[in-house]
């Protein structure tokens, strides 16, 4: 009989440490935002630790982890899953390949909600002559990072804990903002760095989102950091920005519905 038992995630570092060690592609920021807010539970074996899984509020759930030898019943526990916890879906990486299987089996609908970016080709950015300024961000430029926070953050509170990283670029010409990049990493400790920007408005469709997304590109690799990016399906504009400075999408973020 399987187990779940609520847990915090002290308790399963060791375990998601596996789960993240296991995927082939790094972790996914949008998602790793959520993992404090998150239910945790660790999946119990005749008294073993055997696996954990995370879901959200809204009974989706956002991570499964099984150690190697119980694989071959990880349908028949995730379903059990499903049933005892109420599950009405899930969010899963396509390069989760082990949710991505569950869930195939279970699910009654599905939809892509996500573009992935983990690999880059070559491409030379023309640069800009019009960007005079660029520099790490301070607590002196709040205010005007907190004016273009939408897409961005989602709350103050997130932009003063990313000017404290010093994980913010400020993009200036002639004194006014251009716009700004963070750059930080999705897990504490690990080398896949997330990037994203925002552009004011006066100077978005003149080609500064590309050239910062490439800032923040060639900023993580002079650093030895891989850098990953992701934005929202219907989001063309954003996906065409991204794709400019040679990122390629191989994976999506998926939606199923059980």
């Amino acid at each position: 009989m399987y187990i779940f038992q609520s847990t915090d995630i002290q308790q399963l570092s060791e375990l998601r440490q596996q789960y993240l060690n296991a995927l082939y592609e790094s972790q996914e920021l949008f998602l790793e935002l959520m993992v404090p807010a998150s239910e945790k539970y660790i999946i119990q074996l005749d008294g073993e630790d055997i696996g954990y899984f995370m879901k959200l509020n809204d009974n989706y759930l956002m991570e499964f982890y099984l150690k190697d030898k119980y694989l071959p019943k990880c349908s028949e526990i995730f379903h059990e899953i499903v049933k005892k916890q109420y599950l009405t879906g899930a969010y899963c990486k396509s390069f989760d390949s082990v949710l991505l299987k569950v869930c195939c089996h279970l699910h009654k609908s599905m939809k892509i909600v996500g573009v992935l970016y983990r690999n880059i080709i070559d491409k030379e950015i023309v640069p800009l002559n019009a960007i005079d300024e660029v520099r790490i961000a301070t607590m002196s430029d709040f205010k005007a990072i907190a004016g273009l926070k939408e897409g961005v953050f989602d709350t103050e509170e997130e932009i003063e804990i990313t000017i404290k990283k010093r994980a913010i670029f400020i993009y200036k010409n002639k004194g006014d903002l251009v716009g700004y990049g963070i750059f930080q990493p999705a897990v504490d400790g690990q080398k896949s760095y997330d990037i994203g920007m925002a552009v004011a408005p006066n100077f978005r469709r003149k080609g500064y989102g590309t050239f910062i997304l490439n800032y923040l590109k060639n900023h993580c690799i002079k650093n030895g950091w891989q850098p990953t990016c992701g934005c929202a399906v219907d989001n063309i504009a954003s996906q065409k920005t991204i794709e400019k400075t040679g990122f390629v999408s191989r994976h999506n973020m998926l939606a199923f519905a059980f």
